[in-house]
């Protein structure tokens, strides 16, 4: 180690006592490029032969030759270019303990390096070294992870840079290795100590490699403060294009200061990458990525500026997450960003977290909706999304009257008809918007048997007016019918359900086949609908009904599949197989006087049955009837 009593003598001595230890200490002082006491020659004698330079013919036999041949007259001649390709070799296959013995075999012997343009390098060490071993030792601090063997490896590197500098003033002519001193740089401020930095600013005189060693420090140190002044204080980085050197660390400070919710240094760190060109696309999915983990929504604006100039074809995320941006800061954000959410599905999920989950009020709801509202003249695509997560949310976490009212003054109130039409355009929200929300609502109600049908025969008969233009086509999905079959199970009334199921099997029968590796046909029920039907087992209603409704439905099924690959069962097959739980149509009428004849025989029997609330169920009908009359009628006014 360095802190030995032997002096520093030559720089391949103490190479080789900081990096290789006592046994390469041994091992370069028994050898040197003229040691005749080895039998034959070692594999770095092999490596020197091959970069030998003789004033003749080269050496064209390629027997082991011993090592008093190798030389008989004057300094031998090496090729610096084949030097430093074995090196470099060494290097990258981290063969460390080879790489430092040739290093000090060359340092210990007197050598004439040719250069690739064909001039001899006399008495002194070629520059072209020193480049190569900084990258040797910036790769072995990198795989450092003891504070005392990096401060060994600075102290080493510090006397590396000072006979390099050395070298600089005796040859005026030299242009200094940028690289070399960044490689350094790395090095020294890797340690943490304000010591090496300003011993790194005394010995280089170019102010980009200063700015980079104060950078890299000040990132190593996490002096974040001093790490957001030096970039904005910097006449060099403000008024010149960003040198390439410091391009890397430019985009660590940018990440940086995104993990710290320091949005306005990242913007400003971005901008100075910028000057140096759009970043390539690599950097900026990089960047993207931790954007959204941390929530930098405006910095994501940026990439999206930037994205679009390098051309139409890549997507950038929208997803991300920030405590210190409120829901409403969220809609003006995407107001400028303008995003066409007819068109593009950006991961939104994370507004659902902006939005409080406490019970509140319809009105401050109502409230909450108007202070939030995009401007008018904001696209119909952002109106409906607004519309739509907020009214997804309440969903979520309130009851379904409570939620028809909310939806009930938004329509009257806020005249969100065309806004809440076009919620089913959103491209995020596909058979999970409008009505589907309503649906899902219905489906975890205790008072929905009218509502739900209320609903139903609204998107199945299409009431919107004939003469409204854009009007949107709404199809009931297996979750919408596994929710309508959900409603129907409380109370006394079980026979409902079969209405809806009959629809169920009308639209998605044939998507209920499938064909397994053999080519055997199966036909299953979709999850949705088939995990509410085990539920309806379960409670032991009519089970055995049920099961043979299925069987008899899926044996037609995987019947007439080999005729056709759309087989639809026929409306009459259906009602065969159903018997006496098959209904026709259905309207509140019926269901008030089916409910009124089960709880009748429901009392005889003396089962108390599920609790249903008829007259909740009746209003949440009534406001639903209501709402849509309205909705028709303004559709009608504007056509």
């Amino acid at each position: 180690m360095l802190r030995g009593q032997l002096p520093v003598k030559s720089l391949q001595e103490l190479t080789a006592r900081v990096l290789g230890g006592a046994k390469l200490v041994e091992k370069v002082g028994r050898s040197s490029l003229r040691s005749p006491s080895a039998a034959l020659l070692s594999r770095t004698d092999i490596w020197l032969k091959e970069a030998l330079v003789k004033k003749g013919d080269r050496l064209r036999t390629q027997k082991i030759l011993r090592r008093k041949e190798l030389h008989k007259k004057g300094p031998p001649e090496l090729s610096l270019d084949a030097v430093l390709v074995n090196l470099r070799k060494l290097r990258l296959a981290k063969n460390v303990d080879a790489y430092y013995t040739l290093l000090n075999r060359l340092q210990s012997s007197q050598i004439r390096w040719r250069s690739r343009s064909g001039s001899f390098i006399i008495h002194q060490t070629p520059v072209e070294l020193y480049r190569e071993l900084s990258y040797m030792l910036r790769a072995q601090c990198a795989d450092l992870h003891d504070r005392s063997d990096i401060v060994c490896l600075a102290r080493f590197t510090l006397v590396v840079l000072r006979k390099y500098s050395e070298i600089l003033e005796k040859r005026s002519t030299l242009a200094p290795d940028i690289v070399f001193w960044e490689n350094c740089g790395a090095i020294l401020t890797r340690t943490g100590s304000i010591y090496y930095l300003k011993r790194f600013l005394e010995l280089v005189n170019h102010e980009p490699s200063k700015i980079y060693a104060y950078i890299a420090f000040y990132l190593q140190t996490d002096q974040i403060s001093h790490l957001s002044s030096i970039l904005k204080s910097s006449d060099m980085l403000r008024s010149q294009p960003l040198p390439g050197v410091l391009v890397p660390l430019i985009h660590q400070c940018v990440n940086r200061f995104v993990c710290l919710g320091l949005e306005g240094d990242a913007q400003m760190a971005l901008e100075l990458l910028m000057k140096q060109g759009i970043p390539d696309l690599s950097t900026i999915y990089r960047i993207d990525h931790l954007s959204q983990k941390y929530g930098a929504f405006k910095l994501q604006l940026e990439l999206n500026r930037a994205r679009n100039e390098q051309g139409p074809a890549v997507s950038i995320p929208w997803k991300t997450f920030q405590r210190n941006l409120s829901f409403g800061d969220y809609i003006e954000l995407l107001v400028e960003s303008r995003v066409q959410f007819f068109e593009e599905s950006p991961a939104m999920d994370f507004l659902s977290t902006k939005l409080p989950v406490e019970a509140m009020s319809t009105n401050w709801w109502c409230s909450f909706f108007e202070k939030t509202m995009p401007p008018e003249s904001s696209c119909p695509s952002l109106k409906a999304f607004h519309l739509n997560t907020i009214l997804s949310h309440v969903a979520a976490h309130r009851s379904l009257g409570f939620v028809l009212l909310f939806w009930h003054r938004l329509i009257l109130n806020f005249d969100c008809t065309e806004d809440f039409k076009n919620t089913h355009k959103l491209a995020s929200c596909k058979n999970q918007g409008g009505f589907h929300i309503l649906l899902h609502a219905a489906g975890k109600s205790s008072a929905a048997k009218l509502a739900g049908c209320e609903l139903f025969n609204f998107i199945k008969e299409a009431k919107w007016p004939e003469s409204s233009h854009d009007v949107p086509h709404y199809t009931l999905t297996d979750k919408d019918y596994a929710n309508l079959i959900r409603s129907t199970l409380p109370g006394e009334d079980f026979r409902t359900m079969y209405f809806y199921l009959r629809h169920y099997l009308l639209d998605f029968g044939k998507e209920c086949i499938h064909v397994d590796r053999e080519g055997k046909l199966n036909w299953n029920l979709t999850s949705a609908v088939g995990n509410v039907l085990e539920k309806v087992r379960a409670m032991e209603k009519n089970a055995a009904e049920l099961d043979v409704i299925l069987k008899q439905v899926g044996e037609w099924h995987l019947t007439n599949y080999s005729q056709t690959n759309e087989a639809v069962i026929p409306e009459r097959t259906l009602k065969d197989i159903f018997g006496a739980f098959h209904i026709q149509d259905l309207t509140p009428k019926q269901l008030l006087s089916l409910e009124s004849r089960n709880l009748e025989e429901s009392r005889q029997s003396g089962d108390s049955g599920s609790r249903y609330s008829l007259i909740a169920d009746w209003e949440n009908a009534e406001r639903i009837r209501s709402t849509l009359d309205h909705m028709r009628n303004k559709l009608s006014k504007s056509c």
